[in-house]
């Protein structure tokens, strides 16, 4: 006997103990009469059940034909909505079939449960941390001793590199820079280029061979600086970079002189020196010769609106038109004190501008050369 006969006849039984005994003798197979309790439970807990009990006149029935004898039927115990009479047969194929639906059901949802995937919880392992940025020093140049600087990612570059200019050892120092602008590490070179590196006759010359290089336009500075030192990417320094190498952002608090304490700024004098290195020489906290004073330095920053604070470009790679109004940075070597702090935070916020026209030479005006770090 099939779930559904046995179900629809279990259905007519009148209470829970007749139902229970009729499929006792009935079934004789234990998983087939679970599953019809089962049903037989659902039904229940709906509030429905069967009667064999004659209907009341005081139930509502469908009128059956004059003709013909009342179908038998039966009465379904009042639920929420009221109460209902309907024919046996109908209340068996709605019994069977309702019985065939939640079988189904109940089959799709065990495959379902089956077939599923499990789901794992969500991972908690954070994500790698992005590989820091690697560094290279520039071409062709070669470390100069053994000192290293730390970069940030935990990199090590060398403090000093070194090249050959026309004969001419040119020493360029790491600036780490960083805060409070951002500005990447780069190499400038530890003096400002000489007389012997740039004319093939020195004769003549302001402050003889090795003194500082005046009266350069920016164009011709460039020019220079391109053909010494074309595979490292050299250039002029942007005003912010040259800030960073004058210690505007690391020098000590109370130092008031660019030039560290000791030194002696060149200035008050009418050439430019001879640079020197020693106790009493214009150094500064990264040991880079005459930035306080021994002349002015042309930068790439392009003054491209005079306002307060005027609007500055850097253009590292030029070129520059003779009208274009360059920022200066440094001291003229003929005034009485070399460059402060003070002074130099006047420039970099642009409370006061040192500028030339970028055609114009001076005979204060020099310059010097930052090599950027390229990542590998």
């Amino acid at each position: 006997m099939t779930d559904e006969t046995l179900f629809a006849a279990a259905l007519e039984r009148r209470t829970s103990e007749e139902r229970t005994a009729f499929l006792a003798a009935a079934c004789t197979d234990p998983e087939q009469r679970a599953r019809v309790e089962r049903l037989l439970n659902i039904v229940s807990r709906a509030g429905t059940f069967v009667s064999r009990r004659p209907v009341s006149d005081t139930t509502r029935s469908h009128d059956p034909p004059a003709d013909s004898a009342p179908p038998p039927t039966v009465k379904v115990r009042p639920s929420r909505r009221g109460t209902a009479m309907l024919p046996v047969r109908k209340v068996k194929l709605a019994a069977a079939v309702m019985g065939v639906l939640v079988m189904l059901a109940m089959l799709v949802w065990g495959v379902f449960a089956v077939t599923q995937p499990s789901i794992s919880p969500p991972s908690t392992t954070e994500s790698a941390p992005p590989e820091p940025t690697r560094y290279a020093i520039p071409p062709g140049t070669e470390a100069d001793d053994g000192d290293e600087l730390p970069l940030a990612g935990g990199q090590h570059l060398p403090v000093w590199v070194k090249t050959t200019v026309k004969g001419e050892v040119v020493r360029l120092r790491l600036i780490p820079a960083g805060d409070p602008d951002g500005t990447r590490p780069f190499y400038i070179s530890e003096r400002k280029a000489s007389n012997a590196m740039i004319y093939p006759n020195t004769a003549g010359r302001p402050g003889g061979p090795t003194a500082p290089a005046v009266g350069c336009t920016a164009a011709e500075a460039m020019a220079f600086i391109r053909a010494s030192f074309d595979t490292a990417g050299g250039r002029l320094p942007t005003p912010t970079e040259w800030d960073h190498a004058a210690g505007l952002y690391v020098h000590p608090p109370g130092q008031a002189a660019v030039t560290v304490q000791g030194g002696i700024a060149v200035v008050n004098k009418k050439d430019p020196a001879p640079p020197t290195a020693g106790p009493k020489s214009d150094v500064n906290c990264y040991g880079l010769l005459d930035m306080a004073g021994n002349g002015r330095e042309w930068t790439c920053g392009v003054v491209t609106k005079l306002d307060t604070p005027p609007v500055v470009t850097p253009r590292p790679a030029g070129p520059f038109k003779p009208d274009d109004l360059l920022v200066l940075r440094g001291r003229n070597y003929t005034l009485k004190e070399g460059l402060t702090f003070a002074q130099l935070l006047t420039e970099a916020s642009g409370v006061l501008l040192q500028g030339q026209l970028a055609g114009e030479p001076s005979p204060y005006t020099g310059f010097r050369v930052v090599l950027p770090i390229k990542d590998r």
